[in-house]
């Protein structure tokens, strides 16, 4: 109910005051002295500011929530990890330099004819080495699937942001209509404030007049002290209320509310909403973790199958040996097998982890699948309960037109009308209610079957 959610005893401070003022009614009545009866009165719009639509607080939530913040960081990472595992299998360029100082010099006469000779050095004292090496993957299977594992996880990370954003539009909804429900709730306890103010000057005048007490004054002051405390707490409820809402928004939520009146038309059929769970985020975001553990797995199976890898070598030394060339390159071919038991361990490993996968995504599918009924349900039911209540008030709002009408023509009693009125006002809550539950459910209602946007 409305009034748990917003922590004001609601029901107390609506019976409370108006038993009160009927009792105090009752009495002047036994005194013989006719009185008019307190109006219900009208509470006055705010002139401040209005308190932003619905839409700003959402668009302000998905974008500075905490955990629209969050999801981002992991949607974030998720790329960088991406990023990574392409950069894995991309060609590496290594230099390195060196210097050896070696105790003996290694030459070499060579013979170039038959009285002159070549001096070769083979192993200078001071010896400088440079080596410029590019490693290119010719064919690495396991890194070739891991780059498709980690682009469905990607996409998975983007599907589940977008669930944590609907999340927290779940949430700002919610508050939001506390907060508009909380407002309306104030409205009706200033009435019943004015009520026992309005009460409390027939018993002074009666005082006045010397048909009451002076006890009866001070039990109409407790009267409207009370409703004041009560007022104060309905207050309470709905900065609570604004407060939540901008923590979650980081938007003011201290404007004046719009009127809480909400749509009863009947909602569409349950059979509309057949296969809409396939397109929330969080069951696709699942389908893709099902994806990217399949090809983890194949990963793990590609461990197998040979590496294929290329050097290309340019080395650079005052060593030249017998060549007496200072740079010279090479180029290479190099293939890698590799048979671990520990590679088939961590492949089954990964296929058990698939199957995990698997079972969480039914889980969620069908969980997704039962959050569309029940919301549904709960449109069904709560527009019922809003229908009831504009009827309820309808009738509570003309029984008390009647009574004053009847009082006037001195055929009703004067606690006949302040009763009438105790019912139209309570009439009135039970509406606002019911017309902020409506709307809560049918926001849950969109929310559970509106598709993910595409990442």
């Amino acid at each position: 109910m409305l009034g748990r959610r917003l922590g004001l005893p609601l029901a107390q401070l609506l019976i409370g005051c108006s038993t009160m003022i009927a009792v105090h009614a009752a009495r002047a009545q036994e005194a013989g002295d006719e009185v008019a009866p307190p109006a219900r009165p009208v509470v006055a719009p705010s002139s401040g500011k209005a308190l932003p639509p619905l839409a700003d607080f959402v668009a302000a939530g998905r974008a500075k929530a905490p955990a629209s913040e969050e999801a981002d960081a992991v949607l974030e990472l998720r790329e960088v990890e991406k990023e990574q595992t392409i950069l894995s299998v991309l060609p590496t360029f290594t230099a390195t330099a060196s210097y050896t100082r070696n105790q003996h010099e290694a030459v070499v006469e060579i013979p170039t004819s038959a009285t002159t000779s070549e001096r070769v050095v083979v192993s200078p004292h001071d010896q400088l080495d440079a080596v410029l090496r590019l490693d290119i993957t010719l064919l690495d299977m396991r890194a070739f699937y891991r780059i498709g594992a980690a682009d469905a996880r990607l996409e998975a990370a983007a599907l589940t942001a977008s669930s944590t954003k609907r999340d927290v539009e779940r949430a700002v909804t919610v508050a939001y209509w506390q907060r508009v429900g909380a407002e309306a709730v104030e409205r009706s306890a200033i009435n019943a404030v004015s009520v026992a103010e309005e009460n409390r000057k027939v018993v002074v005048a009666r005082v006045e007049a010397n048909v009451g007490s002076d006890l009866d004054v001070e039990r109409a002051t407790a009267s409207v002290d009370r409703a004041k405390q009560l007022l104060a707490e309905a207050v309470l409820a709905r900065s609570i209320a604004a407060r939540k809402l901008k923590s979650l928004t980081g938007l003011d939520a201290s404007g004046t509310a719009p009127p809480l009146t909400a749509d009863v038309a009947a909602a569409p059929p349950l059979s509309t909403y057949d296969g809409k769970e396939a397109g929330v985020p969080l069951v696709r975001a699942s389908a893709l973790e099902i994806r990217a553990a399949e090809i983890a797995e194949t990963a793990s199976w590609m461990t197998l199958v040979p590496r294929i890898f290329g050097t290309v070598q340019e080395r650079f030394s005052n060593a030249t040996g017998f060549s007496g060339e200072v740079a010279v390159w090479s180029v290479g071919v190099t293939a890698e097998w590799r048979v671990d038991p520990a590679l088939i361990g961590a492949a089954r490993v990964e296929g058990a982890s698939r199957r995990v996968t698997e079972a969480r995504h039914v889980r969620i599918t069908q969980d997704a699948k039962d959050a569309i009924e029940d919301a549904w349900l709960e449109v069904q039911m709560r527009r019922e309960a809003a229908v009831a209540a504009r009827s309820e008030q309808a009738a509570a709002d003309k029984a008390a037109s009647v009574a004053r009408t009847q009082y006037l023509a001195n055929k009703a009693s004067q606690i006949d009308v302040i009763v009438a009125d105790r019912d139209a006002v309570q009439a009135e809550v039970r509406r606002i209610e019911a017309d902020a539950n409506l709307e809560l459910a049918r926001a849950n209602l969109r929310l559970a079957t509106t598709p993910a946007e595409e990442p």
